[in-house]
Formats: C-alpha cells, structure tokens, sequence
C-alpha cells in the first residue's frame, strides 16, 4: 500500500486485514475499493460476497457471487464460497451439483474442501 495504494489485491488484502479486527464495515469498504480499482478483479467481489454471506445478506450475497463468477466461471474458491451460499438457502441439490462439477473439473480441490 505504501508503494502503490492503487492496487486492487492491495486493498482487499487490507480488508481481510480489518475484518480479522471485526471491522466489517471497514472492511466492506476496502473490498469495494478493490472492485473500483478493477472491476474485473474477480477475487474482490469474491470477499464481498463472502462478507455479505456471513453477516446473513443472502440474496445481496448470491448477486455478487454472480458477479464474480461473471468474471471468473472457472474459480474454484468463488464456486465453492458460492455452493455454501446455495446450501444455506436451502438449495441443497444445486449446491450438490456445484460441488460435484467443481470434482469433477479438480478432484484434488473437493477433496481439500472436504477434509478441511
């Protein structure tokens, strides 16, 4: 930050920083500096949608999980995030079926998420 403060991974790097302080809504913004640095950097739509999640946002969350995905259909860490989303909306079978086209694409990530 102190060498280039315009940097997107920068900045998300630094609201995962303050979240870890249960700063959310600072972190919030720091996320959404990251988006407006590059709007195609899909990993910071990734820790928004995140972040949306856990503070029980679920729809604005599954909004920008779709974003992110928009950008980066192939993330396992994005289809992953996503698939928690949809089970805890109670959308078990999509959920399931996420996780297996994710196995099926990297059968060494699933099995990560798993034991993890």
């Amino acid at each position: 930050l102190i060498l280039n403060n315009e940097l997107p991974e920068a900045q998300a790097s630094l609201g995962l920083c303050i979240l870890g302080g249960g700063l959310n809504a600072d972190a919030a913004r720091q996320f959404q500096k990251a988006i407006d640095l590059d709007p195609e950097y899909s990993n910071g739509y990734l820790l928004r949608a995140n972040l949306l999640r856990d503070q029980g946002y679920l729809s604005e969350a599954t909004r920008v999980y779709s974003q992110a995905l928009a950008l980066d259909p192939r993330n396992p860490a994005i289809l992953e995030n996503q698939a928690l989303l949809l089970a805890l909306q109670g959308q078990f079978e999509s959920a399931i079926g996420q996780l297996y086209e994710l196995g099926r694409r990297n059968p060494g990530r699933l099995a990560e998420s798993l034991a993890g």
